[in-house]
């Protein structure tokens, strides 16, 4: 999903450097082996895959709110 909104937002002209493109289709791309990996260990009942899947979504998790935090800095910078 996240890949197709890259590309889509890529062909109206939404986003206008490769850059941004490429690490929105490259947080996708990694979303989905997070998300193959953990129905693998599903599947399987392995214990120590689904813990390093949920490590990692938890290390996403953080990442995710770092940024944010960083993006409300600049953007709270840049409005005053």
């Amino acid at each position: 999903m996240l890949i197709g909104v890259a590309a889509y937002g890529k062909a109206v002209a939404i986003i206008a450097t490769v850059s941004v493109l490429g690490g929105i289709i490259a947080c996708g791309v990694f979303l989905l082996l997070i998300a193959i990996v953990g129905l693998i260990g599903a599947v399987r009942h392995h214990q120590v895959i689904l813990f390093f899947v949920s490590l990692m979504q938890w290390f996403l998790f953080g990442f995710m709110i770092i940024i944010y935090i960083a993006v409300n800095n600049i953007i709270a910078r840049a409005k005053w």
